[in-house]
């Protein structure tokens, strides 16, 4: 994933990409801000194949929990709770649990991020 501000620094903007044995398999964007509306920072994702979500955000201590909903490429609704917990300046773990599509219970996931220093110029 490869994050950045947008140009007026309201939206932290992530794209990313899900890769299986070597393949990419989606790519997505995610746009996180703060909702003046509500109080509290949201997010709005989408992906190659169709799908998209939503999910609001709150702290609990060190972590940030998201909760989410969205729709799946054929039209399945989606939800899942994600957590972000800082582990060093330059690792975050981000685990998504409570993960339904539709009807159907998916598995927990956790992914470790950590942050690349830029390449020189």
């Amino acid at each position: 994933a490869k994050f950045h501000w947008d140009e007026n620094k309201n939206f932290l903007l992530e794209d990313f990409q899900v890769v299986r044995d070597g393949a990419v398999v989606l790519k997505g964007t995610q746009r996180i801000g703060w909702d003046p509306q509500a109080k509290q920072i949201r997010s709005w994702i989408f992906d190659s194949a169709g799908g998209f979500g939503e999910a609001v955000w709150s702290r609990s201590g060190d972590e940030w929990i998201c909760k989410a909903k969205g729709v799946s490429p054929d039209g399945a609704t989606t939800t899942a709770t994600r957590t972000l917990i800082k582990a060093t300046n330059d690792r975050v773990v981000w685990s998504a649990t409570d993960r339904t599509v539709g009807d159907e219970k998916l598995s927990d996931l956790d992914v470790t991020m950590v942050r690349k220093p830029p390449q020189p110029k």
